[in-house]
């Protein structure tokens, strides 16, 4: 098995706690209190 046959590994899907919801542009859970994404940095509130 060489270098670029290597499967990546996936993360584990998470899933949403009761204080995180999921941004609307990007799909990143983030605190429910969030103003901005800190992923794209789509304001949310």
């Amino acid at each position: 098995m060489g270098f670029f046959n290597r499967k990546k590994k996936e993360k584990p899907k998470k899933i949403p706690g009761e204080d995180e919801v999921a941004c609307p542009n990007c799909g990143t859970l983030i605190h429910k209190d969030a103003r901005m994404c800190y992923a794209c940095g789509t304001m949310t509130k």
